[in-house]
């Protein structure tokens, strides 16, 4: 039909001759039309389509004059009468339902038909959801393994094995990309993705539908019983070889190729979030595969494209704040009466006092002999603020057991407005985390994280100089600069950290410190410079989030706090990583006083004890007896290049680093270099667990045929001590079986003991002499 409408709309078919020279073939179209309309088996939009054909000839036969049977005529003006009537009553129809009404729902209806709708959505999504994400996971599955839609040996097989289709649906997607298609390749993007998750299963209201799929598309068979046989590659493979294999198609090579291309901000997240996907858990092939691609042609544009994100990230923030901290400062400490602001090197620092307990306090002074009483978090913190106080009468004045000194006698009330002048501008200042400039920033953070793990040093070195490009970027600085901005040391506010840090953006704060973390173990001395002597605040920052009080995120979120500390230590331990100089250590306490940071550890160590919430085991990383212990760590290293610190940790006798140096331990290292190293490392509370047994007999059976052959044997034990010490812990639910197991070669030797009496019993009591059939 389609075909005479195109025919007769031709310019071939307006000459005359055409339709009066061929006037009985026209008429015979003109019957054959109607007859196929009639047709009982003709659906709706073929019959359409034909009519659309009888009003076109109907056309030409007008306008050419061409003779048409009285009765065809008339059964073409029946036709076309009723088509035309058709139309306007479905107009009508339309008009009437889709249209405006005459009498609109009134004010109080309007919000039950919004809450109807929503609920009907809401219900329509629950519905249909496992259908929807069960054919996405099958969508997956297609694209991963084409060539099992062909039966096995065949042309369509071959071509679509190893990996081919894959490899020509990432080159179609560049291509895509060029013609600005945009939608689609996210919506690809976004499938690659999903191609790497291990497959978890469906829910119950997919499985059927997924069981129908398979048999249509796997099985060659429409029985749906056969799907059960299915055995897909993707379902088979792990993580990393999944991820490998998308490396073979070149998806490492289209991530780079999409930040290069400088598109939308929406492509430009999917391919940093495919990037992500790619090299998460640290795979080293694709760490490799990213290398190459970078040493191997000009890749300056996309480290343009990071840090141009990076920049606009910072402006954003920049922007965002409406108060200068430098005001809130300019008063003075003595102006605001804050009892714990200290200043070094032209450095604000304000100590702000822990307020997680109530920031009211019992004094009334001297001379009205009262109680000068104050809670035990208050005394800790003002330990570093008044002088001639120590920690000891601090803790004896919050358990209630004496007073403190007059001298001493504070009133918190200056530091509870000063809170409030603090708590104020967080309310309506600081850069939303929704905006487009920001939203992409913990990607990108998380992917330069990733190319970095596992110490790949030739990409730590990379990421810091582009040796093979014209213009180098420092991503090192980059990030550092950041992490400066995004704690509010850019505008003024150096130390004032809750200024800055809420709940919005700790997590990013959190990233950022992870992946500068990341740059400089291994160790990569050159980024652990990069990082230590840059003309930012960064160090400062870092020194800055471990010492002092994030409030009021402290107070409302602890763990966040908490969190924050300890990924700040560990950065700081990783700047010290296998540092022979002092420059790193000078640096880092430039704006640190030694017995600041031994007092953050006893009050770490004591703040756990004091948590009003469920207990946190010592070996959670959260908790905040193990922040504590990264610092203990930090001091410990530094304390072998500052005299003071390690005059501290020596003669402080205190029950909290009493326990640190109980549960730290150390080993000597050879480097490549042929040079001895010494290190230091935390003891998990399990392994008080691990039985003197095991202990002899790792030390008694341990490999020493080839050197370095120890190491090796001990980390193939490993994983067995580790599951007896988890074991023996789970045991001390049931006390009897926990002191059975602890005396574990006592009972093997007892068991051996009754195994050599029963034998002897049977050798001597044994019926020798008898016969062996017996007599009757």
């Amino acid at each position: 039909m389609q075909l005479l409408r195109m025919f007769f709309g031709s310019p071939f078919a307006n000459l005359a001759v055409i339709v009066s020279g061929h006037q009985q073939m026209f008429v015979r179209l003109l019957q054959g039309c109607l007859r196929i309309y009639k047709c009982q088996w003709a659906s709706g939009e073929q019959k359409h389509s034909v009519m659309q054909t009888v009003k076109k000839l109907n056309e030409i036969a007008t306008e050419r004059s061409v003779a048409v049977p009285t009765e065809l005529q008339k059964q073409l003006r029946g036709l076309l009468s009723t088509t035309r009537l058709s139309k306007q009553t479905g107009q009508k129809w339309l008009k009437s339902t889709f249209g405006p009404r005459r009498q609109m729902a009134s004010s109080h209806e309007e919000p039950q038909i919004v809450d109807a709708y929503q609920e009907f959505v809401l219900l329509l999504e629950q519905k249909t959801g496992p259908e929807v994400k069960a054919e996405m996971s099958l969508l997956v599955d297609v694209m991963f393994s084409p060539e099992l839609l062909y039966p096995a040996q065949t042309a369509g097989y071959q071509r679509a094995a190893d990996g081919g289709f894959m490899q020509k649906l990432i080159s179609h997607t560049k291509k895509l990309l060029t013609v600005g298609e945009e939608k689609l390749v996210v919506q690809v993007l976004t499938t690659l993705q999903s191609t790497v998750e291990v497959f978890q299963g469906t829910a119950e209201g997919g499985q059927a539908i997924r069981n129908a799929l398979l048999a249509w598309y796997f099985c060659h068979t429409s029985s749906p019983e056969d799907s059960q046989l299915v055995v897909l590659p993707r379902h088979t493979k792990s993580k990393r070889e999944i991820q490998s294999y998308l490396d073979h198609c070149k998806a490492s090579d289209l991530v780079v190729d999409l930040v290069m291309h400088g598109s939308s901000q929406e492509v430009f997240l999917e391919g940093i979030k495919l990037g992500i996907v790619l090299l998460d858990e640290g795979n080293e092939v694709v760490q490799q595969s990213l290398l190459r691609r970078f040493m191997s042609s000009n890749c300056e544009a996309f480290f343009h494209e990071i840090c141009d994100h990076i920049g606009e990230a910072q402006a954003e923030i920049k922007s965002s704040y409406n108060f200068n901290p430098a005001d809130v400062g300019s008063h003075g400490a003595s102006d605001m009466n804050l009892p714990n602001v200290s200043q070094q090197n032209g450095v604000v620092l304000p100590q702000l006092g822990d307020v997680r307990a109530s920031c009211d306090i019992s004094s009334t002074g001297a001379d009205q002999g009262g109680d000068t009483t104050i809670s035990y978090t208050q005394a800790a913190s003002l330990a570093n603020s008044l002088p001639g106080v120590t920690l000891t009468e601090l803790q004896s004045a919050a358990l209630g057991q004496s007073q403190l000194p007059d001298t001493a006698q504070v009133s918190l009330g200056a530091t509870s407005q000063h809170e409030s002048m603090i708590q104020a501008p967080m309310s309506h200042s600081g850069p939303s985390m929704d905006s487009a400039e920001l939203l992409c920033m913990w990607p990108i953070l998380r992917f330069l994280q990733l190319m970095c793990e596992n110490h790949n040093k030739d990409l730590q070195n990379y990421l810091r100089r582009q040796e093979n490009s014209k213009s180098s970027f420092n991503i090192i600085h980059e990030t550092l600069s950041f992490l400066d901005c995004i704690c509010g040391s850019t505008a003024g506010g150096l130390g004032l950290l809750g200024l800055y840090i809420n709940e919005r953006n700790v997590e990013l704060i959190n990233q950022c410190l992870a992946t500068l973390t990341e740059y400089c173990q291994g160790p990569c001395q050159e980024n652990q410079k990069a990082i230590a002597l840059h003309e930012s605040n960064g160090v400062d920052i870092i020194v800055a989030l471990i010492l002092n009080d994030i409030q009021p995120l402290g107070q409302t979120r602890m763990e966040l706090d908490l969190m924050l500390k300890n990924n700040a230590s560990k950065l700081l331990l990783a700047i010290m990583e296998s540092r022979k100089d002092s420059d790193m250590a000078e640096r880092i306490m430039y704006n640190m006083q030694p017995r600041q940071l031994i007092e953050r550890c006893k009050l770490a160590f004591n703040e756990e004890g004091f948590l009003d919430e469920t207990e946190i085991s010592e070996d959670t990383s959260g908790s905040p007896r193990h922040v504590g212990h990264n610092m203990y760590l930090l001091a410990s290293q530094l304390a072998q290049h500052s005299k003071e610190l390690g005059e501290l940790l020596q003669t402080d006798r205190d029950p909290a680093l009493e326990y640190y140096e109980k549960h730290t331990a150390q080993i000597e290292i050879v480097r490549a270099d042929r040079t001895m190293e010494q290190i230091v490392f935390p003891v998990p509370g399990v392994c008080k667990f691990l039985t003197q047994r095991s202990k002899d007999h790792v030390i008694a059976t341990a490999e020493r045929d080839e050197q370095g052959s120890k190491v090796e044997d001990f980390f193939r034990r490993s994983e067995l001590l580790c599951k007896e010490m988890k074991w023996q812990k789970n045991l001390l639910d049931r006390p009897k079986l926990f002191m059975i197991s602890q005396n574990e070669s006592m009972w093997a030797s007892i068991a051996f003991c009754l195994a050599v009496i029963i034998n002897l019993l049977v050798v001597l009591f044994y019926p020798f002499g008898d016969s062996i059939g017996g007599k009757s």
